[in-house]
């Protein structure tokens, strides 16, 4: 019992994970959750591999937002090549923006990889540190522990590149792959060289409430560019448009993190921004049909879709509630 306490974060992440990034989105209907079993070595065990060797080593988010770039890298460059697959899953997701000598769309690659870092990762990881309360920032894994979670990711690595291969029956160019190679070594000698940032004695971190309204703000306007950007702008001016918009958000996300009184109620908030807009756009998409090819839409999926978005916010409430407890114990 003791251990299974001990590791009970990291089960509650094994399965947020999975669940954010395909099912929250609306890529596949909560009635296929089924399909939860296939995500979770490469998600799940993916996003504890990341928290636990980011936590082990006494680094903070920087540390965690590359190693998650790193991690989205990995997938959509090598494992399913979607960064280079010009019809992936029966979608042409490279047109807009396309630079045909490299066979790379900017405008898909930095909103694929966005995905990944914000909510395949980051997200997921914020809402169970949170409900850890004060083992927030502690490893939850031995040793042992952690070799499983890799060796199942490794698995899951192997297994989804096959199946894309055999499903999608593309491969990238070698000089593609050799590049989305280099790109993630690069990312991951990054992550091992940060530092955690030190706390200013300057000024006071914001409330969380307007750390949550700021995240959410960005998210929304994110997944606003991806939806509408195409139909009013030209791909190079949404490009820079979400370089700046990344740029603005990581440089007010430094300056208010790095400010005394910023803990994990403000980490949680801006996960709580993240959720609410996959939330929608879930509901949205599930609501119009717009789920991955082949799967269909059944009545029951815009219950189950809805039932999704609230049980997510229950997590959020428990982690602020536990964030809460844990305050007050460090205050006592």
């Amino acid at each position: 019992m003791r251990t299974l306490r001990r590791i009970a974060p990291a089960l509650l992440l094994l399965f947020l994970s999975p669940l954010v990034a395909e099912f929250l989105l609306g890529d596949i209907p909560v009635t296929k959750v089924a399909f939860l079993l296939f995500f979770l070595p490469m998600y799940g065990c993916g996003a504890i591999l990341v928290r636990e060797i980011v936590r082990r080593t006494g680094r903070g988010w920087p540390t965690m937002l590359v190693a998650a770039l790193a991690y989205g890298v990995l997938e959509e460059g090598i494992v399913t090549m979607s960064l280079f697959n010009p019809h992936y899953a029966g979608e042409h997701l490279l047109a807009y923006g396309l630079i045909p000598a490299i066979g790379m769309s900017p405008v898909w690659t930095i909103y694929v990889l966005s995905l990944h870092v914000v909510w395949s990762i980051g997200t997921p990881i914020a809402m169970a540190e949170a409900v850890a309360g004060d083992r927030r920032t502690t490893p939850w894994l031995g040793k042992v522990g952690v070799s499983v979670v890799a060796a199942f990711f490794v698995v899951g690595v192997v297994v989804t590149t096959a199946s894309q291969l055999a499903t999608e029956k593309f491969v990238a160019a070698p000089g593609q792959l050799i590049g989305a190679a280099v790109a993630f070594v690069v990312l991951i000698v990054l992550a091992v060289f940060l530092r955690p940032v030190a706390a200013s004695r300057t000024g006071n971190a914001p409330s969380p409430w307007l750390v949550g309204v700021a995240g959410t703000a960005f998210a929304l306007v994110f997944q606003l560019f991806d939806r509408y950007g195409q139909a009013v702008l030209p791909a190079w001016l949404t490009t820079v448009a979400q370089v700046l918009l990344w740029a603005g958000f990581l440089t007010i996300a430094a300056i208010w993190s790095a400010r005394g009184g910023w803990d994990g109620r403000h980490v949680l908030a801006l996960a709580t921004g993240a959720i609410l807009n996959y939330g929608w756009i879930g509901v949205l998409r599930v609501a119009t049909g717009g789920v991955i090819k082949p799967l269909q839409v059944t009545p029951a999926d815009l219950v189950g879709q809805v039932i999704l978005v609230l049980l997510m916010l229950a997590v959020i409430a428990w982690g602020f509630r536990r964030q809460a407890a844990a305050r007050e114990l460090v205050a006592a």
